[in-house]
């Protein structure tokens, strides 16, 4: 896949592991499938206006999301470029650990720190191995990338975290133990369907 070591060496990703970074590339747009796949996407649902240079417009699409995270975002960048958007909106799933929960209802986490940048609306879910209810739906807005050896008490809080050591011990467990960058996902509320007691707030 000599795409991955193009995008390595224009030092997209910097700063994370060779596996992680291999792994973000190659379900990015970077990765030339999901470029197919999101142009036909595109062409099928442009509004060929002839207004604007359409080549420039694919420039603005940040290569670094998913199919469908590039889709939320040029959509909500400009939603007059597209037809059918009642059709066209996707809301993924994105796993939370139960004791987040609460927090999560009194509308209290402001980011969730992840691998990966993340764009658009999720339905949030405490279990990827089983069928389950969806709990709440929550919209990333903005994000930014943030070393792990520099996250603090205050950063931990808005992720509905104790502390920035037990940030990291989680993050840790998840993604390894190294001090490489995660994704800060700046996030909001958008809907509830759970009772809110029981989750015990």
């Amino acid at each position: 896949m000599s795409y991955l070591n193009s995008v390595m060496i224009r030092n997209q990703f910097s700063d994370v592991p060779m596996h992680v970074k291999r792994r973000m590339i190659e379900r990015s747009l970077y990765n030339p499938a999901n470029w197919k796949r999101f142009t036909k996407w595109w062409h099928n649902n442009i509004i060929q206006t002839g207004r604007f240079d359409e080549g420039a417009a694919l420039d603005e699409i940040d290569r670094t999301l998913s199919y469908s995270e590039a889709i939320d975002h040029i959509i909500s960048k400009h939603p007059e470029w597209f037809k059918n958007q009642e059709r066209i909106v996707r809301v993924k799933q994105l796993v939370f650990v139960k004791a987040l929960i609460p927090s999560l209802i009194e509308n209290s986490i402001r980011c969730t720190y992840r691998n990966r940048r993340l764009y658009g609306s999720y339905y949030v879910i405490t279990n990827r191995f089983k069928h389950v209810e969806p709990l709440l739906v929550i919209e990333v807005t903005s994000n930014e990338l943030i070393k792990r050896n520099e996250l603090t008490d205050e950063d931990a809080k808005l992720a509905g975290i104790g502390s920035s050591k037990e940030l990291r011990k989680l993050l840790n467990g998840w993604y390894g133990n190294n001090n490489s960058l995660v994704f800060r996902n700046w996030l909001e509320v958008k809907q509830i369907f759970c009772e809110p007691t029981s989750y015990g707030v």
